[in-house]
């Protein structure tokens, strides 16, 4: 079994195509995802799309404006428009241009700064366009975490193609512009930072490509302004300029690496970047691997050995992600894509392959990934919970024509997996020190003792209560729960997951309006509320991840199972899993014995057609729609005794009062981006 979870607080932008100062042009994005049918038991590996030629070479973009005056800045309370705005700064003399994005709800200052570094290829600040490049998808992030994106643009390359880059660190790199790219970067860090009022521990950078070369570089200058990057293939110079460039940051600095190993375009094993005609005018860098054990060197890492998650929940790309978390005072992240090319890794914006770029990795999103890292670093984020989610694409889908639910108008993500019991424990230390709405079970040794329950334990007496929960039960999906206490952590998420009392500012409100709702008749009079950042799913919602696949080719695009199959799942517990598979009462047999929940994602190869796990099986999950005096339970449970699995399938669903807490019942968490809206009532 591969452990795909990502436990506490840890997840889900292309790589411009000659982005080491190239000038070939990005492939076209493809709009909307298109996940695979499920593979049959252990079959050979897909074969790969074949390749789209690339659209023509887009002209090169008009060369900055004229050096003016840098306009005053608004006052401090509101430095910049909500939405996207062009705004420009001058340093040293030079007019610099640069897109900055403000989620509609922010109100005050924001959570953290990120600048966003575009490749050297033909983009620059046009990778901010929503929907035509992964790195657009950082914005749609922000307007959930509320957090503020800076898109700079670099100057045009010396080369006869002028596209926007970046002068880092490496000294062959004949074709770059000349400026002072470290200069400019630091201004505009310590400006932006400045107008919001913000320390150092909440800006950050990150960059795909040329952008990564440069935030390598910034790094290695100005460690000082940033709490911690991310690198997107992007590779340390063989032969680095004097300075900072060659001897290395001034402190550790946490920092994410990714990178494709078949990157033609920044060659995983080391070379020339982006060798277009051959004559290795960009320069040379190190590989991949180098890259990660230099900066291992760095943050004093070299003897730890790393976490690995692995990510495969589409097939339609050449391999996994697999993540290396190297745990330490100054972290690193390191994902290695197999078979991966220069293309940043996406599931929303979908590029298509090229001899140039190669084929994009469609397992994670890059902007949730980068942010997840992000996040975790902030000040203040104790007990940080990470859900790693799914994007849920083609908007205004037809319904099952065999049961009228999975009709969805709008673009969502779901979680990939069920919320942990680990997870819950951060929760309940976060906000129940007191418990007066019994986010703890009421039967204590439900959750203590009981042989199927979470085994999470509290000590203390009300004011002073702690939790902790047993080391092999923490990746376990929570259950005992009952609708409120599952509707209060969504709350908690939505309001980014303070420590404190169980009140307006916690659990209270945010995505419901719950105010001390206990009873069935006050929890089923509770609905979405607009601007809800997290939710719980409707049973729309829900069906749609589990069982809606755009890629059948009959007119009902709906899978039976939700292990993208039409045939009953089996329950074995394997290793490898040869798919299809789930956590359920089969044949007269648990899938682990004492019939106990898995492992979120154990079943690494029987993802649903959208790359969640376990949305049938282990528990049975919590929706907000309402049926017969009841909230609809999706999903059936580890100890469903049906032998032929129909109660897993898509006609099941069960009726279950919200005051509910049963060891069957669980739930995971839907997030709804900018713009989109949701109802909460049967649809």
């Amino acid at each position: 079994m591969n452990r795909l979870l990502l436990p506490l607080f840890a997840a889900s932008a292309v790589l411009v195509a000659a982005c080491g100062g190239g000038s070939d042009a990005t492939p076209t994005p493809t709009p909307t995802p298109s996940p695979t049918p499920p593979p049959a038991p252990t079959p050979p590996p897909a074969p790969s799309p074949a390749p789209t030629p690339p659209p023509a070479p887009s002209p090169a973009p008009t060369p900055p404006p004229a050096p003016s005056p840098a306009p005053t800045p608004p006052p401090a309370s509101a430095p910049y428009p909500v939405g996207l705005s062009d705004q420009q700064i001058t340093v040293n003399g030079v007019v610099r241009q640069f897109r900055v994005h403000v989620p509609a709800a922010l109100t005050g200052a924001p959570k953290a700064v990120v600048l966003v570094l575009h490749g050297g290829g033909g983009e620059g600040l046009n990778v901010s366009n929503t929907g035509q490049h992964p790195l657009s998808v950082f914005r749609s992030v922000a307007d959930r975490e509320g957090f503020v994106v800076v898109y700079p643009g670099g100057l045009p390359a010396k080369d006869n193609e002028g596209n926007p880059g970046w002068v880092d660190c490496r000294a062959d790199n004949t074709v770059a512009s000349g400026a002072d790219d470290v200069g400019f970067l630091a201004a505009l860090v310590e400006r932006v930072r400045s107008q919001y009022g913000l320390t150092t521990s909440r800006m950050f950078m990150a960059g795909t490509s040329n952008g990564a070369q440069m935030t390598h570089a910034f790094a290695f200058n100005r460690a000082d302004l940033v709490a911690a990057v991310a690198s997107g293939a992007g590779s340390l110079p063989q032969t680095p300029l004097p300075g900072a460039c060659t001897t290395g940051p001034s402190r550790p600095l946490p920092i994410l690496l990714l990178h494709g190993t078949g990157d033609p375009a920044m060659p995983w094993a080391g070379g020339c970047v982006a060798n277009v005609g051959g004559a290795c005018n960009r320069g040379r860098v190190i590989s991949a691997e180098a890259t990660r054990d230099r900066w291992l060197q760095i943050n004093s890492l070299t003897g730890v050995s790393p976490t690995q998650t692995v990510l495969d929940g589409n097939k339609s790309d050449p391999g996994p992600a697999n993540r290396f978390d190297y745990a330490g005072a100054t972290p690193m992240q390191w994902w290695r894509l197999d078979g991966a090319g220069h293309t940043v890794p996406s599931q929303i914006v979908l590029v298509n392959p090229s001899p140039t770029s190669g084929i994009q990795n469609r397992d994670i999103e890059f902007a949730e990934v980068v942010w997840a890292f992000f996040k975790a670093r902030l000040p203040g984020t104790s007990a940080i919970v990470s859900l790693p989610m799914q994007q849920v694409g083609s908007p205004g889908n037809p319904a099952d024509t065999r049961t009228d639910y999975g009709a969805v108008s709008y673009s969502y993500a779901i979680g990939t997996f069920e919320v942990t019991a680990g997870q819950y424990t951060a929760f309940l230390n976060a906000v129940a020190r007191t418990d007066p709405y019994g986010l703890y079970a009421s039967n204590s040794s439900d959750m203590s003792t009981w042989p199927t329950g979470p085994r999470i334990q509290r000590t203390g007496s009300s004011g002073n209560y702690a939790y902790s929960v047993a080391a092999d039960y923490a990746d376990r999906p929570i259950n005992f729960i009952s609708w409120g206490d599952a509707a209060r952590f969504v709350n908690w998420l939505h309001n980014g997951q303070p420590i404190g009392a169980q009140g307006p500012a916690t659990t209270e409100r945010g995505a419901y309006t719950l105010d001390g709702a206990t009873t069935d008749t006050a929890l089923l009079a509770v609905t979405r509320s607009p601007g809800a950042r997290f939710a719980l799913p409707t049973e729309n919602e829900w069906y749609k991840a589990a069982y809606f696949d755009p890629t059948i080719t009959a007119a009902n695009k709906y899978w039976s199972f939700g292990t993208r199959s039409n045939t009953t799942p089996s329950n074995q517990l394997l290793t490898p899993d040869p798919g299809n598979n789930a956590n359920f009462f089969q044949n007269n047999a648990y899938s682990l014995p004492g019939f106990l929940r898995t492992n979120v994602g154990d079943f690494e190869n029987s993802p649903g057609p959208w790359g969640t796990f376990d949305q049938m099986g282990n528990v049975g999950e919590w929706t907000e729609t309402v049926r017969s005096g009841a909230f609809a339970v999706r999903g059936e449970s580890y100890s469903t005794g049906d032998s032929g699995g129909t109660q897993l399938g898509y006609r099941f669903v069960r009726n279950v009062a919200p005051t509910d807490e049963e060891t069957k019942n669980g739930f995971r968490v839907v997030s709804l981006m900018a713009g989109t809206s949701a109802s909460s009532s049967p649809q």
